[in-house]
Order: structure tokens, then sequence, then C-alpha cells
């Protein structure tokens, strides 16, 4: 009897293969002058010698059982993965679309620190550069919320192209449907809004308030701010903005 080398299942001595796993059995070739004495050793998966009185020396070597190896699925090889194990290098579409990200979230800050503010309706500490004071009126409250009307419909388009210095009348305009915008220079009446680029993140915002001011915002998208601030005597345009009194 011989034993399996897979399974270890008792087999007879003839067999070529094990009937309980189907694996292959190592084969004993008889010596034709072996007798009583013939030190023949089967062994599962080991190498056989087998010796005889009459030919001493002489081996006969039989193949031990292959080892089957299961196919692994990742061999690594080019073209059988997506990753090719190189460094990835920057793409500018996704620089692209991070920075409009950013600029999203901030004015979406921007525009709740805004309501905040409009909530607040704060004119008094807003002063010109010559006057004095200006007090707050339901004209006041009225031009204010026109401003942050029309600072709202110029941050989309500051989303869009991630800066102010392309912005113009007629683009607002379309964005700001019944709100008359015109340019710095102009002077703004009442229910107009005059409008100037003071730098690429800076839009100033200038309407008439009431008893002879101006109400000037400056909307800064991000520095997630919006300030506010009232001259008394002073033409009613962009141009004008007062360099102090800004109430944020």
């Amino acid at each position: 009897m011989n034993r399996c080398p897979t399974c270890r299942t008792l087999v007879p001595a003839g067999w070529i293969a094990c009937r309980r796993c189907g694996a292959a059995l190592p084969v004993v070739r008889p010596n034709a002058d072996a007798g009583p004495g013939n030190a023949s050793v089967a062994r599962a998966g080991a190498v056989r010698l087998a010796r005889s009185r009459t030919a001493r020396g002489t081996a006969i070597v039989e193949q031990s059982v292959p080892i089957r190896v299961r196919p692994v699925s990742d061999t690594l090889l080019p073209g059988r993965t997506r990753d090719n194990l190189l460094p990835r290098h920057a793409d500018p579409a996704d620089r692209a679309r991070k920075r409009t990200v950013i600029i999203a979230a901030v004015v979406a800050l921007a525009l709740a620190a805004g309501a905040w503010t409009a909530a607040r309706v704060v004119f008094t500490s807003g002063r010109a550069d010559n006057g004095p004071p200006a007090s707050l009126t339901a004209r006041d409250r009225r031009a204010k919320a026109l401003l942050l009307d029309a600072a709202e419909s110029a941050r989309t388009v500051f989303v869009e192209e991630g800066t102010y210095e392309r912005i113009t009348t007629a683009v607002l305009a379309d964005r700001a449907p019944g709100i008359p915008i015109v340019s710095a220079r102009t002077l703004a009446r009442s229910g107009t809004v005059s409008i100037r680029v003071s730098d690429r993140d800076t839009l100033i915002l200038a309407t008439p308030g009431s008893a002879k001011t101006c109400i000037f915002a400056r909307d800064e998208p991000m520095r997630s701010l919006i300030a506010f601030a009232v001259a008394r005597g002073k033409p009613c345009a962009a141009t004008s903005a007062p360099r102090t009194g800004w109430d944020a």
C-alpha cells in the first residue's frame, strides 16, 4: 500500500491516481532482477532509488509529483491595471476647479455675512470725509437693500470669472434684472446703481439716499466682506466713494 501525497489516503500500490482527490501517484517500476533483498522504497513526493543484488549501484530515478500552483489575479504586468506606479502630474483643469470651489465657498460666506450686516442696519457710524454722521431713514434702508441686491448679482460674475476686472454695466444689468446700472462716473439717480472696479477683488457701488446723501457699498468677496459708507454733499457716483468711514 502507498499513501496519497495530497490527501494522505492509503491507496494500492498499483494505482496511478488517487480516487479520492485525483492527485497523481508515483509509479513504482519493478526491477526484473529484483529479489527478496530488493531495497525499493516508495515514498510519495520523493525520489525513489531502486537497488538489487544483481545491479548494485544502479538507481532508477522517479520524478516527484508536480506541484500545483494556483494562478494569481494580479501580475503587475503593463496593461493589466490602470495604475502604472508612476508619479501623477497636476492637471491645470483640477487647479481651476479647485479655485472655483474656493471662490464659491467664499462668496457663500460673504452672502451670509452681508445678510447679517443688512439685519444690523447700522449707518450711524458712516461718515463722509467732510460731513457729520448720517442718520438712518426708510429711504436709506431701501437704498442699502438695493446695493445688497446689486452686490449679490455681481458676485455671480465673480464666481464665474474669479475676478471683478471684466465686469461691465451691461453684464451686471443682465444679472440684476430690474436694477438700472450706470458707469462709475455717471451720477446715480434714485433706484439706480453706479459701479466701479477698485481692483480685481473689490467692487464699489453707489446709490442716492435721503437728504442729499449718497450711500456707498464696497464688496470684497475674497474677504467675505460688504462695507457701507454714507457721504453728504458729494456727487453720487462710484468714483466719489470716501476713503474713510466704512462700516462692515
